[in-house]
């Protein structure tokens, strides 16, 4: 008796996945190899395995195969390589340097400009909050020699201040500091250059006022007719919510309709992010295939045809892509979506897997660049959960039961196990990939995406509403009017955000995580991907796969640090670039890590995220001690959002700092009291022990609290790490008579140092540097510092400057020293060796 036939997700032949498999080799190949290959020679070999395919089709068909596999990978190099390192002989980045120069450029607008009015703390920042105006341009020319030379490419505007209604397509002159989007200084942390490397931006433009942006005179847009009227209508819609619903509800409603978040607050955007609801913030695949499945739905229940019902629910998704101006996450998701509402509608049935593999090839042909992105990693993953779970059990169809009232209990009821069941399986295949990514584990999604997502389609459907029904009172002049629906929306708004801050503060199911490596990830994901296709092709998947999955996903990730894993012999100590500001980690032998000082004069919360990306990366999830050398805002204003982020032993403080009228010291106090974190003052004398005799030791601190605070760095605390006989000295921002004092009590020669004050003139003297007499200079600063005077003043001793990178520098148990650097293609470099 012949076996049943399977009807697995994996059942059915899916030829595309060796088509994408091969496209996706020959990308990979460009992007890790394309400082060695040229252009020519990626053409060169695709020509040579087009011929091979060609003669081999006519005398060995069976053989032909594997160089179409060749051919398609030539493709897939040569059109990456094309997207990703090929810029034109005029490109604006020819202009552009790491460091940002002055210049005057002739721009066409590509999008309307969105305003960023976030605002931080008091103690964030020592830089006046202003809003900022953001938005795209394509540049037509440079100024060179007080004349206009051709420019091609695009650019990131960002402008100090609120521009006017300009509108897509206009032409303006703009002044400012043009600089090269540069890759992240830190390891561990997002980034931001690469993701516009794929829109094919490679520079920003910084204008310190609205005037610096003019728009020229008698130019009016050149976007198409049905472009403008597009642009016309988001603004127009973003004009309306801002006037008749409250800031932070009408941000929240821009995020959900357009996609426009930059007018959500840091304190949303972190809800969101933690409860694992960021994904209902702004228009995406969830947003398509909700809308998508709604018009569907209704067709279904018009009881039209199935070509009608198609051509409907592709009318829907093709909404959304306008509406969100065609981004990323919106595009993929309706390729994703158009590719399988074609395939539905032909006469010869294909399986939901190989119609994954085409949109995947899709999407790829779009933007080969999309394959590095996280976002597509996270929707295919999605989807192909969804499609694997949905093999579990049939869905019936609501009306296959005589008695009505029963059958659409039960359908009721199993569309909310079924939605439950995906929603966890959703999360725990995404675990390892958002450890990896956001460097937290947010349980509270699988709770929070089913109470969101009823929320969620009321809010949408209120939103119509009230559009239309305020735009018809702000018509006719009556704006009062506009209460009757704005009242209802603002109250749904806030249940969604509330619904956000609520699962974001839950500890149990919101975690700081460790970092997987990359290796790790893909070897992960690669072998369930292989056992899954192997399995169902003979057999269903079993709920029993989910449960081995979780416990790999725990095991792998999410296991307690010992001893036997950290490397017992090794101390590492990062200094991270954090700008104007100090941040060092240091880990010891026994795996436990202390932060000493953290903190930035531009942004307090950004330096706090650096810091958290670093521990990850160090395979960490909190912190047993943050010594707070003095309460100047560049030590201090990180530690109270990362008090926010991650577990944190005890905060250990100077006591000359203990002023409750210090903004950054009392809120550091509040918020370690409410999480039951110890606050104590250290004394000169005392020591944290690091394990293995390493430890970290209080060469000086003042004994008692003095009144006032501000200039507290004479008497910033002093730290000496001492590591296999080596000496490191870490003294804050020691000055005036608290050096002369380290000087006189303390004898001097020590393996590394970070100079004082982050390398300033007045602090770093000759006396200092003769007497520190540092093997290593470590110099935690700004791109403003004067090297070249550092260099002079600590020589022969070469400085290094975490503004080119974050430092790393290790000591093994025979005290060999070790300092590395983060470099601009994301690795450690060894850049001194000393034993």
């Amino acid at each position: 008796m012949s076996e049943p036939r399977p009807t697995g997700p994996f059942a059915n032949r899916a030829p595309g996945w060796p088509v994408l498999l091969a496209f996706i080799a020959g990308i990979l190949l460009d992007h890790f190899a394309s400082d060695e290959l040229e252009l020519g020679g990626l053409l060169l070999f695709s020509g040579i395995a087009s011929a091979i395919w060609l003669t081999l089709t006519r005398l060995s068909p069976r053989h032909a195969l594997p160089a179409l596999l060749l051919v398609i990978a030539g493709s897939g190099s040569v059109w990456h390589h094309l997207q990703w390192a090929v810029a034109p002989a005029d490109h604006i980045l020819r202009y552009a340097q790491p460091e940002p120069a002055a210049c005057e450029l002739q721009l066409t607008l590509l999008d309307v400009p969105t305003v960023d009015r976030e605002t931080l703390p008091d103690f964030a920042t020592a830089w006046p909050d202003e809003p900022r105006s953001r938005f795209q341009a394509e540049v037509d020319g440079l100024k060179q020699q007080g004349q206009f030379v051709p420019c091609s490419g695009k650019l990131l505007i960002s402008v100090t201040g609120e521009l006017s209604a300009w509108e897509a397509g206009q032409k303006i002159t703009a002044q400012g500091m043009l600089r090269e989007l540069t890759p992240p200084r830190n390891p561990g942390e997002y980034n931001f250059a690469e993701a516009m490397r794929r829109q094919q931006i490679y520079a920003a433009l910084f204008c310190e006022s609205p005037e610096a942006a003019q728009l020229q005179p008698h130019t009016a847009s050149h976007t198409p007719v049905f472009g403008q009227t597009l642009n016309q209508l988001r603004y127009g819609i973003l004009q309306v919510l801002q006037q008749t619903l409250p800031a932070e509800q009408a941000a929240v409603a821009a995020a959900l309709l357009l996609g426009e978040r930059d007018a959500l607050n840091e304190t949303q955007q972190t809800s969101f992010r933690r409860s694992g609801l960021a994904h209902l913030l702004s228009i995406s695949g969830l947003h398509v295939g909700l809308f998508g499945f709604a018009l569907f739905a209704t067709g279904r229940l018009l009881n039209l045809r199935p070509r009608s019902v198609a051509i409907l629910t592709a009318a829907g998704m093709t909404a959304c892509l306008l509406a969100a101006e065609s981004r990323a996450p919106v595009l993929r998701a309706w390729i994703l979506g158009m590719t399988l509402l074609g395939m539905s509608q032909l006469q010869r049935p294909i399986s939901l897997i190989q119609g994954l593999a085409i949109s995947g090839l899709v999407v790829l042909v779009v933007n080969p660049t999309w394959l590095f992105d996280t976002g597509t990693h996270l929707s295919f993953l999605a989807v192909g959960t969804i499609l694997i779970l949905m093999t579990m059990r049939p869905l019936p169809g609501p009306w296959d039961s005589v008695d009505q009232e029963e059958q659409q209990t039960s359908w009721w009821r199993q569309e909310a196990v079924t939605a439950f069941r995906l929603s966890v399986g959703i999360t725990v295949v995404l675990l390892p990939l958002f450890g990896h990514v956001f460097h937290r584990v947010a349980l509270a999604g699988i709770p929070g995406t089913l109470l969101a997502l009823p929320l969620l389609m009321a809010v949408m459907l209120m939103l119509g509403m009230h559009l239309l029904w305020s735009t018809l009172c702000l018509a006719i002049a009556a704006s009062s009017a506009a209460l009757l629906t704005g009242w209802p929306t603002a109250f749904l708004l806030s249940c969604l955000s509330d619904l956000a801050a609520w699962f974001s503060s839950v500890q149990l199911l919101n975690w700081f995580s460790r970092r997987p490596s990359a290796a790790i990830l893909l070897l992960l994901y690669t072998s369930a991907g292989l056992a899954l296709y192997w399995w169902g092709r003979t057999r269903p998947v079993r709920p029993r796969w989910a449960i081995g999955w979780t416990a790999i996903v725990l095991l792998l990730f999410e296991m307690p640090l010992t001893g036997s894993i950290v490397q017992q012999e090794l101390c590492e100590c990062r200094l991270l670039s954090v700008g104007h500001g100090n941040a060092c980690l240091i880990r010891g032998p026994n795996g436990e890590c202390v932060l000493i000082d953290g903190g930035s004069m531009e942004n307090g919360q950004r330096a706090a995220r650096v810091i958290s990306a670093s521990l990850a990366d160090m395979q960490t999830d909190r912190l047993a001690a943050v010594v707070v050398s003095h309460t100047d805002t560049d030590h201090l204003n990180a530690v109270p959002f990362l008090l926010e982020e991650l577990p944190i032993g005890r905060i250990l403080v100077n006591p000359a700092g203990l002023d409750p009228d210090h903004p950054g010291f009392r809120e550091v106090a509040e918020r370690a009291s409410a999480r039951n974190i110890p606050l104590v003052a250290l004394q000169a004398g005392d020591t944290i022990p690091l394990g293995n005799e390493t430890s970290l030791n209080v060469l000086q601190c003042p004994p008692y609290p003095k009144a006032g605070f501000g200039n507290d760095n004479a008497d910033s605390i002093v730290l000496e790490l001492i590591a296999a006989g080596r000496r490191l000295l870490i003294p804050g921002d020691v000055s005036g008579r608290g050096q002369q004092q380290l000087i006189d009590s303390v004898p001097g020669g020590f393996a590394a140092i970070l100079v004082p004050h982050h390398g300033s003139k007045r602090d770093n003297d000759e006396t200092f540097a003769s007497w520190a007499d540092p093997q290593l200079t470590l110099v935690s600063c700004g791109f403003d510092v004067d090297r070249e005077f550092l260099e002079t003043t600590y020589a022969p001793s070469l400085p290094f400057f975490t503004s080119t990178g974050a430092i790393r520098l290790t000591i093994n148990e025979r005290g060999a020293m070790q300092l590395s650097q983060w470099q601009p293609d994301q690795s450690w470099a060894v850049v001194r060796s000393s034993e």
